[in-house]
């Protein structure tokens, strides 16, 4: 059940309220954004909520179940606020987002919450955004057990694996970057493939500490030596001299977990047979 405060609710029973909704989007970097469908400018606890966003919603669908909560964001980048680089940086990326109702004549006598969760999946074309909207019961949708892989299950790096990557790290400088902001050279990296060939960076992660794309990440979709190729490009200029920071990749093998002497905490079952063995008849394996 919704609390509203008192003043706001007698709004609500009037015979003419100016009735408007407000968006409040924290960013992944704690950027506050505020949007507002009034044809003004409000300022809400302590907090501005900008009228000329190019910002627009669709209905907000409300059920008794625990079916998630469907709401779509769409707009223009035409606010200062809203930037493609941002968009395609993974900013907006699972931002959290509040959705409420106001009266933009009195905003002191308080709101009314629609919807609060975070953002999905963000989609930049042609000039236009659309983000997807995930309430709090998206929650529920998540895979609480785990399934037999050959694989490892675990994220390199994380409470499962336990290996220390900052001892792994390693740090350079962008020599050249090609014309495709996705191809970086580095006379630096010379560092030798895992025994199963698999190049060392490949599946890695590369940070930039400096320049345009100061404090965003990339993942390496290959390396050789003296070069990375980025997943994507990424969403601002790369410079040469821009520097880095760059941990390994790991390919969730059981080889590779060796090479990191890291076996004991291998999350997979690779000598697990399959279904077709499982399920056979009649025959002796």
């Amino acid at each position: 059940m919704k609390t509203v405060p008192a003043p706001f609710l007698a709004d609500l029973q009037s015979e003419v309220v100016a009735l408007a909704a407000c968006l409040r989007v924290e960013l992944t970097n704690g950027t506050i954004l505020g949007f507002t469908t009034s044809d003004k400018d409000l300022y809400i606890d302590s907090e501005w909520y900008y009228a000329a966003t190019g910002v627009s919603a669709g209905d907000v669908v409300n059920n008794a179940t625990l079916e998630v909560d469907n709401l779509e964001l769409q707009g223009i980048m035409v606010s200062p606020a809203i930037t493609e680089a941002d968009l395609r940086a993974g900013l907006w990326d699972y931002a959290k987002m509040t959705l409420f109702l106001v009266n933009a004549e009195a905003v002191d006598n308080g709101t009314m919450v629609q919807r609060a969760g975070r953002i999905g999946e963000v989609t930049v074309e042609g000039g236009r955004f659309r983000a997807e909207f995930r309430g709090l019961t998206q929650a529920y949708t998540t895979s609480i057990i785990q399934l037999t892989s050959p694989d490892c299950r675990a994220t390199f790096g994380d409470a499962r694996c336990t290996k220390d990557l900052v001892a792994l790290t390693v740090t350079g400088t962008v020599g050249t970057i090609d014309s495709d902001n996705v191809t970086i050279h580095d006379a630096a990296r010379t560092e030798s493939p895992h025994t199963n060939g698999v190049a060392y960076f490949i599946g890695g992660k590369l940070t930039f500490t400096s320049g345009l794309n100061n404090g965003l990440a990339m993942e390496i979709r290959d390396a050789t030596t003296g070069v990375l190729q980025l997943a994507l490009p990424m969403p601002r200029q790369v410079a040469n001299g821009d520097t880095y920071s760059l941990t390994p990749g790991c390919d969730r093998s059981l080889s590779t977990c060796k090479d990191y002497a890291n076996v004991v905490n291998f999350r997979g079952e690779p000598h697990l047979r399959g279904n077709d063995v499982m399920v056979q008849q009649g025959r002796h394996t």
